[in-house]
């Protein structure tokens, strides 16, 4: 029988909101392994300009922080799990944003999500957390938010298609469609059927 190996490690962070008295956020992280039931310190604290987040990757090999840290927001910096960097900063903005973390068909973990930066503005993405190598997914429409967990389906993302970007960016405007990760196909599954107003009732 085929297993696949998953990571033991849970993930627990902190971020201290930005006050009058503290100029700069700092992002604290820990690694808890739920076999030997210990914690270790890897993070070594994270300066941020606003608040942002920290996620793993299923095999655990790696940790992503995301949020505003060089100059500039919706930043990536990937890091393996004692908190080294690896490879450069992810400086454009959402080059991918609204992402999730997965292993692709080539084995390789990827960030899959939508690109608000050129050259692939409003496309779906994949973007290896090794080397930040870019993928480019699909050709139409302008993404909004994207999972890759369905177990169902490995090897696939599911994204939906509320935003209408600078144009209303056919033909997935208003879509939820199903993108695989090599970029050979794209399955469109529903309309939504909503109306983009404020951002809270994003699809």
């Amino acid at each position: 029988m085929k297993t696949s190996k998953r990571s033991t490690t849970l993930i627990l962070y902190l971020v201290l909101i930005s006050t009058a008295a503290i100029k700069v956020d700092f992002l604290y992280g820990q690694n808890y392994n739920l076999i030997t039931d210990s914690i270790q310190m890897f993070w070594p604290s994270a300066p941020l300009d606003k608040p942002g987040y920290l996620e793993t990757v299923i095999t655990g090999k790696y940790i992503v922080l995301n949020g505003y840290i060089s100059g500039g927001d919706d930043q990536t910096q990937i890091y393996d799990i004692n908190g080294n960097k690896i490879g450069l900063l992810w400086s454009e903005y959402g080059r991918p944003s609204h992402y999730d973390l997965t292993v692709d068909e080539n084995g390789d973990e990827v960030a899959v999500g939508v690109s608000k930066s050129s050259p692939d503005n409003g496309h779906v993405i994949k973007r290896r957390l090794n080397d930040g190598a870019v993928t480019v997914l699909t050709y139409g429409g302008y993404a909004t938010h994207t999972s890759t967990r369905c177990p169902g389906r490995p090897g696939w993302a599911i994204s939906s298609f509320s935003h209408r970007g600078p144009s209303n960016w056919e033909p997935y405007y208003n879509e939820i469609a199903a993108v695989k990760l090599d970029g050979s196909r794209v399955e469109r599954i529903c309309h939504i059927r909503g109306l983009y107003k404020p951002y809270d009732n994003e699809a």
